[in-house]
């Protein structure tokens, strides 16, 4: 292993590690435990060649930065993948190899006994990280990012094993042979080869992260975290070029303006925030919420009737009616409106039913507000909030 060599490992996980943990601080992405583990085992790998350093000393610093860097490895998939961080098994794996490496390394100089507890306890902290998150590896990225953190595993304890079957107890091994041995550049060139395939993995998780941060704020209302005007449009796209089903919603909160005058504007952000919550949590799945803008929300629901989707508006109307508000006391309820329309087969596109509900909200707006017009179904509900307008 040339002196020049040596410094390429060290010198590229530096820099990924950087960038890890540049990544970490400026975007969405949980890349800052992959920085430390990098950084750490960038430093571990360049201790042999600091000769200014005593061989046990330097051992010591960069068994325990080996021992940190896979640590950090585990936190850093856990924090992707949301498994268990297994902390308590991980540190006890830590605190059983200190002893062990200590002896080897203090005591006994022992070089392959050092080698070996430092790789077994490395291969075991990332195995155990690896198998509480294999199942939990549902996008592609993810679950290469878990395969090759998974042939780090098997390399790490396929190497142990093989060099314990190279070696012998009795025969001695120094650091000078081993650092000049063949063993010790292929362990250099499988750590390499594996550790930028593992940077990579990292690097597509946090591209991306950051393309779906970026989308989701070009398509999320940012104080409702319901779908904006574009994210709604591109949703609504697919059912419609399918030729799907379905009714449209469009609501209002009357008075709107009112609440902010009176009350200010933290108050409109409430009520805004307040409705989109009951929003979510009365429409079925698969069906899309967005704020258009102000106190309007639409909502498309594929597959129901407009009778069905006047049930859910009347519902919504109730439920809103009824909140009680901390900063408003003057016995006069905040309310909503909503008109109803279905999607129809020579319709170009949802906002032909949308422009459709609208003439409807208005005309819930114009018959005292607080209520729920439907077009185009006969009158069959005794609820006087729920009105059905034919559109004959």
């Amino acid at each position: 292993m040339t002196d020049h060599f040596a410094f390429i490992l060290p010198f590229f996980m530096a820099v990924f590690g950087i960038i890890f943990l540049t990544a970490g601080t400026w975007s969405a992405a949980r890349a800052t435990w992959w920085g430390v583990g990098y950084l750490s085992a960038a430093v571990a790998f360049l201790m042999p060649v600091l000769t200014f350093l005593p061989v046990p000393l330097a051992a010591m610093i960069a068994n325990l930065l080996f021992l940190t860097a896979f640590f950090a490895y585990g936190e850093a998939l856990a924090d992707r993948l949301g498994g268990p961080r297994l902390r308590r098994v991980r540190l006890l794996v830590v605190l059983l190899a200190l002893p062990f490496l200590g002896h080897a390394v203090l005591i006994a100089a022992d070089l392959r006994q050092e080698i070996i507890a430092g790789d077994l306890a490395c291969g075991l902290l990332l195995l155990a990280s690896v198998a509480s998150v294999v199942r939990r590896a549902v996008l592609p990225v993810d679950r290469v990012l878990v395969a090759v953190a998974a042939m780090v595993v098997a390399e790490t304890l396929l190497r142990l094993v093989l060099f314990v079957a190279m070696t012998s107890a009795s025969a001695g091994l120094s650091t000078e042979s081993y650092l000049s041995s063949s063993y010790a550049f292929y362990v250099q060139m499988g750590a390499s080869m594996l550790a930028f395939l593992l940077a990579l993995s990292v690097l597509a998780t946090i591209v991306h992260d950051t393309v779906l941060g970026h989308r989701t704020a070009a398509e999320q209302d940012p104080l409702t975290g319901l779908l904006n005007r574009r994210g709604f449009d591109l949703g609504c796209g697919r059912a419609t070029r399918s030729r799907a089903l379905g009714a449209v919603v469009l609501g209002d909160i009357d008075r709107f303006k009112r609440v902010n005058d009176h009350f200010g504007h933290a108050a409109g952000d409430d009520v805004i925030r307040r409705f989109a919550d009951l929003l979510r949590d009365t429409i079925p799945v698969g069906a899309l919420a967005a704020r258009f803008g102000g106190e309007e929300f639409v909502v498309f629901l594929p597959g129901l009737a407009a009778a069905e989707a006047g049930v859910l508006a009347e519902r919504l109307r109730e439920a809103f009616a009824a909140q009680a508000w901390i900063f408003h006391d003057d016995g006069v309820p905040i309310t909503a409106s909503f008109g109803v329309s279905a999607l129809a087969a020579s319709d170009h596109s949802v906002h032909d039913a949308i422009q459709r509900a609208d003439a409807r909200l208005y005309d819930a707006k114009c018959g005292g507000r607080n209520r729920v017009v439907v077009e185009g179904q006969s009158v069959g509900a005794a609820n006087p909030s729920l009105r059905v307008v034919s559109i004959n």
